[in-house]
């Protein structure tokens, strides 16, 4: 893929790319390939599917970053970008639409239907079960063993006796159900990966850790990578709170000491949940505003270069100093935060860019 990026002037703000051109932060797009490599190459030899606790591993990928800073476009115009540069990739996996936590009511209890019925709703998913009639009804007896094995958790609270023993061990049946329905699923596609995207899990405060544990307890298994943005200091902010509360709830003995503990604890959960190497952070938006040879970014209008971007940011700077010139520490920062305040500016000045003399 060339290397020249270009944001255009006349599309209005959305997170869906048109031109693989305009992927701005291009070092998280081939960061995630990389990730998606390695995770077709750590699959499992064998073709049956084997108990989640053989193959256990903490395999998540997060995208951290503020709000504003572009984590939604890059998890929907991720195959948009493999299909340009790591074409080969797409023959062996699965890329989901992203999942939206926020979708969950308040009368549901688990994430994971929110996951399950995104992959039924697939279009590809669909598609092939009308196409392949055996192995659709293989997904479907898939689908009715994990129903069963949910249901087994939703009601254990109110089960006595022998349901509740018969209700705990659905509970621990339902991992293993869970990964063989991802596994039938490949199977129907003739996948060998799912990518499963998950946009700001953090964005549903009072469910952020119970969906952070959906993630850990059930998306372990090596048939899927899941993908996970958000703010990583508000994850941790919502899990030390989780362990805090559960450490004050009986006694509110020695509080500073309690309060430290939950924060250890948070630190290493997130350590297991989303591992130090698989972390990926989201450029700042001075990244994209420093020319760079390599990977210099223009502002283009209907496929006509107009101005690079560098030169509209030194423009902006002429503007705001004035006649001061930024002597005597009157230089003052631009007020742009992320890429999305960014690109609203120059969705807005749309009409005044063209007429900016390209040399200062």
């Amino acid at each position: 893929m060339s290397t020249h990026r270009f944001i255009p002037l006349d599309v209005s703000e959305s997170a869906v790319v048109k031109d693989s051109r305009s992927l701005l932060p291009l070092d998280v797009y081939k960061k995630i390939a990389q990730f998606i490599r390695k995770a077709l190459d750590n699959l499992p030899e064998s073709a049956i599917s084997p108990e989640l606790n053989a193959v256990r591993s903490h395999n998540a990928v997060s995208v951290d970053g503020e709000r504003g800073t572009g984590k939604t476009s890059v998890l929907v115009n991720l195959k948009e970008y493999l299909q340009q540069d790591h074409k080969d990739l797409l023959l062996d996996i699965h890329i989901l639409n992203p999942v939206d936590p926020t979708l969950l009511e308040d009368n549901e209890s688990l994430f994971l239907h929110i996951i399950v019925a995104a992959l039924l709703s697939d279009r590809a998913i669909k598609l092939a079960q009308s196409q392949s009639p055996a192995k659709s009804q293989a997904l479907n007896k898939s689908l009715e063993s994990l129903a069963h094995a949910l249901a087994s958790v939703e009601t254990q609270s109110a089960d006595y006796g022998m349901d509740k023993l018969r209700a705990m061990f659905g509970n621990q049946h339902l991992a293993d159900c869970v990964q063989h329905f991802f596994k039938t699923t490949l199977d129907l596609l003739d996948k060998k990966l799912l990518v499963l995207p998950i946009d700001d899990v953090d964005t549903s405060l009072n469910r952020a850790f119970e969906n952070l544990e959906i993630i850990r307890r059930y998306l372990t298994t090596p048939y899927v990578l899941p993908i996970v943005s958000g703010d990583r200091d508000l994850y941790r902010e919502v899990t030390w709170r989780d362990f805090h509360g559960r450490l004050t709830k009986d006694s509110h003995y020695r509080p500073r000491e309690a309060y430290d503990r939950a924060v250890d604890l948070a630190i290493e959960y997130q350590r297991k949940l989303l591992p130090l190497p698989r972390r990926l952070v989201m450029p700042e938006v001075s990244e994209y505003l420093t020319e760079k040879s390599d990977r210099a970014i223009n502002l283009e209008l209907k496929g006509e270069k107009l101005i690079s971007l560098n030169s509209f940011y030194v423009w902006l700077q002429i503007f705001i100093s004035g006649p001061v010139n930024g002597l005597e520490d009157s230089q003052l920062s631009l007020p742009i935060p992320s890429i999305r305040a960014l690109t609203q500016l120059i969705n807005h000045c749309g009409s005044l860019i063209p007429d900016l003399p390209p040399a200062i």
